[in-house]
């Protein structure tokens, strides 16, 4: 069993689930990095860690530094 389950990866992606207010109970996640599935999706999976993802990394670590907040899926893309 080599696989990460959806939980830790949400664990390591620093997923929140937050009340959105529309719904009784109607929860929507935020990360402060991308969750597994939009990472996939994105133009950065490309199966090795290249200097495009490291770029992204560190600008999103100073994002981070200077106060942004967790991000939406929909924020991701």
């Amino acid at each position: 069993d080599e696989l990460l389950s959806e939980e830790d990866e949400d664990v390591i992606c620093g997923v929140y689930r937050t009340y959105t207010g529309v719904v009784k109970d109607q929860v929507s996640d935020r990360s402060w990095w991308p969750k597994t599935h939009t990472w996939e999706k994105s133009g950065y999976n490309v199966g090795y860690w290249s200097i495009d993802c490291e770029n992204f990394y560190q600008r999103r670590l100073e994002e981070i530094k200077s106060g942004q907040g967790p991000a939406t899926a929909t924020e991701w893309r």
